[in-house]
């Protein structure tokens, strides 16, 4: 009986600290798919995929010496309305930028090429992971 106060209490507080770190503006972060054009509001940011500027992966059918590398442009906006633009790579450095006290990582950019099948621009979609800086 007293372990289940102990685990309900803890379960209240938890809740309440997210609640609070929520309406206080807290920073928060997480995944997000954004097709090219588009922009979504994750954390404090307003993050825009404005196009792939190289995609020379490797495509599925084909045996390279080197799998290859893609790099999307992105641009984003935080909460004081300060804008940077940036590169990320699937394959070489940078993968990850820093700005506005959040990490944003590329995680995939979809579809991956294919030897029978050329890629149309708007068909490119990127998972982007974003998590507060670490210190």
């Amino acid at each position: 009986m007293r372990l289940l106060k102990v685990l309900t209490l803890a379960a209240a507080l938890s809740v309440l600290a997210v609640a609070a770190n929520q309406k206080s503006g807290g920073v928060r972060g997480g995944t997000v798919e954004i097709q090219i054009g588009e922009e979504k509001k994750i954390g404090g940011l307003l993050i825009a995929f404005e196009g792939v500027a190289e995609d020379s992966r490797c495509p599925e059918g084909v045996v390279c010496v080197w799998a290859g590398n893609a790099r999307a442009h992105f641009s984003a906006t935080d909460r004081s309305g300060a804008r940077v633009e940036f590169d990320l790579n699937t394959g070489l450095q940078p993968r990850a930028h820093r700005f506005g006290g959040y990490t944003i990582k590329l995680e995939k950019l979809a579809p991956y090429p294919h030897v029978d099948r050329e890629t149309k621009v708007d068909e490119y979609v990127a998972t982007v992971f974003v998590s507060p800086a670490q210190k």
